[in-house]
């Protein structure tokens, strides 16, 4: 039972005792004293109840949170420049997804607050954004953050309304889902600050809904003020027409002591029940919830929230699983993430139960202060959160808006990867048992193996050797577009291997010149069959590994093996496989009985390690299961090869020289 609704049972118990009181045909002595009696305990009750909220209104949680934070913000793949203008402080964004599920309008200031309201358009999911879109001439006078939402009146009627606060609140409708937009117009002889921090349909009827928002006394009324101590006011309005006109707003509390502001409404898993999670904005408590189980009739105290959702602008959304993704600015006390974008993961019943939830994400580091992060949250039909935000991206650099793309499947394989992180791999051993120097030619970049003839690979060669490294032959290979050959694998008669343009420009590495291809070369005569480009995905192409149906290709720039399924010629990526960022690139592939081998030499984890490979691939750590140790005899390690028909038996690249190993826990047959 929520606590405004055990008071109002109170009440009316009262109220039944006292009209005892009045009852003819009973005794008069025994009516007083029973009376009385219940009266006394109604009184008790009702007090025990009473304090009891007091107490849960007053009492101070921890301040700081004990679950864990995922981190996203290097994970530029996820984020979507939205608007970026040099020089302009672009803010406060606020979305909405049409009902089609892919077309996303966004509104925000320029400026912080106040400014006029740029608007713009996409038409895929936010994976990509449109020019700047014309707005009407009053658009430009917005003094407060815009916030834009969907209504439906009582006939089905679809608009689109955009308010703009302070004193007057006023509104704009759009009739044709945000291809033409009126005017600026005042709802009424009021106004506030973050008008409307959130809007709700109610189930009293169609078209009806309640909107909230809150003041300091400086913006409700044309001559506000500011207190002495600053009384922050929480109101609720409604309307009955779909959005088109509001009622005077009505003050749901006052209070000094905390300033609890900002209101992100969400409603129960069963349409009970209305949540809605408020800024505390003197910064001495958490943030703070309330509850209604009336449409927004009634509402309970205010109850402090645990820390780890503690925050400014809290917007949620469900996704298909039945959590909640809470997108705020973090103003937890005592938090790794300070002034960052961050979200919460979690239930309903969590906020209800006063729960820390599941884990928190970073999605971006602000560099400045705590100056950012108004995010709307928006779920598009496959379960991708699409949250967007203005901040200080880039250091020294006005804020501009950007869009993270995730699901909470992908978060959730990445917290299980970072909780077994602690589990270290099983150390095997090595034991070098032969060094072999290459006479001629050089295996400076790799190595690989074949039944009847080993290979070797430099920069810009490949070499035949016999089985006992005996020279036969070299060739420099050509690739238009690149100029530097990287590790290569044997596979069914074709060497396959990774070619990277590695220029230069005034002495440097030039970056904007880097290519990435893919060769696919007959061991017979090492001519070129076929080739592809795979710039567009990896930028840094190093270690080729072909399994028979998959090309895996390693990639320096971030540390994952790139996944590409070939069919009738045409390769398709279809996952990258993350591992310890501690390994660094790897040097090496070679997937062999269902499990991956990878060799690393220039991270703080070096040698030959064994992974399980995931029947799907997110970007979920993957952590290695066993490690055997590789020596630097000559160089650092490059590429291997596992000896055919000896599976426990490896030659590395040393250069000039190849190291023979014998593997224990590898199978000899």
């Amino acid at each position: 039972m929520s606590l405004c609704l055990a008071k109002q049972w109170v009440f009316n118990l009262m109220l039944w005792f006292l009209g005892q009181l009045c009852l003819p045909f009973v005794s008069e002595t025994m009516r007083i004293f029973g009376a009385y009696t219940l009266f006394g305990i109604a009184l008790g009750l009702a007090a025990g109840l009473l304090g009891q909220g007091a107490m849960a209104a007053n009492k101070t949680l921890p301040r700081g949170y004990t679950i864990p934070t995922i981190d996203l913000a290097r994970q530029t793949h996820r984020q979507v420049v939205v608007d970026r203008e040099k020089g302009q402080y672009l803010g406060h964004p606020t979305t909405v997804l049409l009902e089609d599920g892919q077309t996303l309008l966004i509104v925000y200031p320029k400026g912080h607050g106040k400014g006029g309201i740029v608007y713009k358009r996409s038409t895929d999911g936010g994976k990509t954004w449109g020019e700047r879109l014309p707005t009407p001439a009053s658009w430009a006078t917005s003094r407060e953050v815009p916030t834009i939402y969907r209504v439906v009146d009582a006939n089905g009627k679809k608009r689109l309304i955009m308010w703009s606060g302070l004193y007057p609140a006023r509104l704009a409708v759009s009739e044709d889902d945000g291809a033409n937009w009126s005017e600026l117009k005042p709802v009424g002889d009021w106004g506030g600050i973050v008008v409307m921090g959130c809007l709700e349909p109610l189930s009293s009827g169609r078209g009806h809904y309640m909107a909230m928002f809150h003041d300091d006394g400086r913006f409700f009324t044309k001559d506000g003020k500011l207190g002495n101590p600053p009384v922050f006011n929480l109101y609720k309005t409604f309307s009955n027409n779909g959005g088109l006109t509001w009622s005077q707003p009505e003050s749901l509390f006052a209070r000094s002591d905390v300033h609890l502001c900002e209101p992100g409404l969400i409603r129960s898993p069963d349409g009970e029940q209305i949540c809605v999670l408020l800024r505390e904005n003197a910064r001495r408590r958490n943030s703070f919830v309330i509850f209604s189980g009336d449409e927004g009739q009634s509402w309970s105290e205010p109850r402090e929230l645990p820390a780890a959702l503690t925050g400014d602008r809290h917007t949620g959304r469900y996704t298909a699983d039945g959590r909640l993704f809470i997108s705020f600015r973090d103003r937890t006390h005592e938090s790794p993430t300070p002034g960052d974008w961050v979200a919460w993961v979690g239930t309903y019943d969590d906020i209800v139960s006063g729960r820390e939830g599941q884990y928190r994400v970073r999605l971006m580091d602000n560099t400045k202060g705590a100056d950012c992060a108004y995010p709307p949250v928006e779920v598009l039909p496959d379960d991708t959160i699409v949250t967007t935000t203005y901040g200080h991206w880039s250091k020294g650099e006005s804020p501009y808006i950007v869009s993270v793309r995730l699901k909470l499947s992908e978060l959730d394989a990445m917290q299980a990867g970072a909780a077994g992180a602690s589990a270290a791999p099983k150390q095997e051993k090595a034991v070098l048992s032969k060094k072999q120097t290459l006479v001629k030619g050089s295996a400076s970049q790799g190595l690989a193996l074949g039944r009847d003839h080993y290979f070797a690979s430099s920069a810009s060669e490949l070499c035949r050797y016999d089985k006992n490294w005996n020279f036969i032959e070299q060739k420099t290979i050509t690739v238009k577009g690149v100029n530097h050959l990287g590790a290569i694998h044997y596979r069914d008669g074709y060497i396959w291997c990774g070619f990277l343009n590695h220029a230069q420009l005034d002495g440097k590495h030039d970056p904007e010149q880097n290519r990435s291809i893919i060769a696919k070369i007959q061991a017979s005569d090492f001519e070129i069959e076929q080739t592809w480009d795979i710039t567009a995905d990896v930028t840094w192409i190093d270690p080729v590994c072909f399994d028979g149906t998959h090309v895996w290709v390693g990639d320096l720039s971030d540390l994952g093996l790139h996944r590409y399924r070939l069919d009738e010629g045409k390769l398709t990526r279809d996952g990258v496989f993350r591992y310890p960022k501690e390994m660094h690139f790897s040097q090496g592939i070679r997937i062999v009985g269902g499990k991956l081998y990878s060799i690393h030499t220039f991270g703080s984890m070096d040698g030959l390690f064994e992974f399980d490979i995931p029947t799907k691939f997110t970007d979920a750590i993957n952590q290695p299961t066993r490690v055997w140790p590789i020596q630097e005899t000559k160089s650092h390690l490059e590429g291997f090869g596992f000896v055919p028909g000896h599976p426990n038996q490896l030659w590395e690249a040393q250069g000039s020289q190849v190291d023979l190993y014998e593997l224990e826990g590898l199978s000899k047959e």
